[in-house]
């Protein structure tokens, strides 16, 4: 038996929705057709589909309603609104009394600047919840960031989610950082990302290795923990902790706490803290800081130094300067094979090509303030 109306509002299988489910859902085309099959009895809606069952509404070009399962199965550009997303799809099915949806084909889930895609979804409408079992790709529009892997699911309400297999998080801001691990973690309420397991990120100038690495979406922040080292040509950086500071995506400034060591391509400084500056991506400076007991010490192949406070500044990756601070003591190599030793409160050893220049020292004897200065 066919009929058609213009429009006719239908309350689809009421009577078996009321007597197994005790749930209505109301569906609407302008061509409906009942159908005698081996499954039971099949209600074909087409043209301008639209099923509202509680806060869900569908829209799609045919609707196939399965009266014994309470299923539907939806095709024809699927479009769903719940209360607080926005979904589409090539295809679905709808099981009305559970209110869960299986979506399929070119799947996409919006809310409020955040955009979830794959290619098959699992819905949970009543949980708000999205269990995403192929390749899943997120957009946060507001806080410019992405994240993508393997699969994924998605709390809509909390606004958390976790990504599995080969996640991958990108910074798209003027210089781009991006984070590879094993599990990512993403809390869009709390305002930050967690990747856990076999960390890497990638930016401009560095790369970080680490076993957990936390960014803070709101505050253009990270920190790393678990055997943390960062590598930038050269120079290797490692530690208990590291805090990273970024400013529109590029990366300003790194501190590194527990036990941090600084290595360079011939020779290495420990000290309590070390402090990195970036600019414009590049290497700036490198800055390490002891305490009463325990100065930091440069040990190179042919320079030595210590003081309380060590700094190095950069230009296109060549150190420049060597500023010691608070009862400094060191021994540098000129590029004459001439050995200076230079003993005082502060010294400061400029470079060429790699090879000390100009010394300044300020020393005290007999309670007066001496400098020297000699060029090599």
């Amino acid at each position: 038996m066919t009929s058609t109306a213009n429009r006719l509002p239908l309350v689809a299988c009421a009577l078996a929705l009321t007597c197994t489910y005790a749930v209505a859902a109301e569906i609407t085309a302008n061509k409906m057709a009942i159908l005698n099959t081996e499954q039971g009895k099949v209600t074909v809606f087409e043209d301008g589909v639209s099923i509202v069952d509680s806060g869900t509404v569908i829209h799609a070009g045919k609707a196939e309603f399965y009266d014994a399962e309470n299923r539907a199965v939806i095709h024809g550009g699927v479009s769903i609104t719940t209360p607080g997303s926005q979904v589409s799809a090539d295809s679905a099915e709808y099981l009305l009394g559970a209110k869960k949806t299986y979506l399929y084909g070119n799947v996409t889930v919006r809310q409020e600047g955040l955009t979830i895609t794959g290619q098959f979804m699992t819905m949970d409408n009543a949980a708000e919840q999205v269990l995403v079992e192929t390749e899943v790709h997120v957009v946060d529009e507001v806080r410019g960031v992405e994240a993508s892997g393997s699969a994924g699911s998605f709390n809509l309400a909390s606004e958390d989610g976790t990504i599995y297999g080969s996640p991958r998080l990108v910074l798209r801001r003027s210089s781009q950082m991006t984070v590879t691990g094993d599990e990512m973690q993403l809390h869009r309420g709390a305002q930050y990302a967690q990747t856990i397991g076999n960390v890497k990120a990638v930016t401009t100038d560095a790369v970080l290795t680490c076993d957990t690495l936390i960014y803070f979406l709101d505050q253009d922040s990270a920190r790393a923990t678990g055997a943390p080292m960062l590598k930038q040509e050269e120079n290797t950086v490692t530690g208990d902790l590291m805090s990273f500071r970024f400013d529109s995506g590029d990366l300003r400034r790194i501190d590194v706490a527990g036990k941090p060591k600084l290595t360079q391509k011939d020779g290495e400084i420990t000290g309590e803290q070390v402090a990195i500056q970036f600019a414009r991506g590049k290497l700036a400076e490198i800055e390490v800081i002891g305490d009463s007991m325990h100065q930091p010490e440069l040990n190179q192949e042919k320079n030595h130094g210590r003081g309380d406070r060590i700094a190095f500044r950069f230009e296109n990756g060549e150190v420049q300067e060597i500023m010691m601070t608070g009862k400094t003591r060191g021994d540098y190599l000129t590029d004459d094979k001439d050995r200076i030793e230079i003993e005082g409160r502060d010294s400061r050893v400029s470079f060429r090509s790699g090879k000390p220049v100009l010394m300044e020292v300020a020393s005290v004897t007999e309670g007066r303030l001496y400098r020297h200065e000699g060029e090599k």
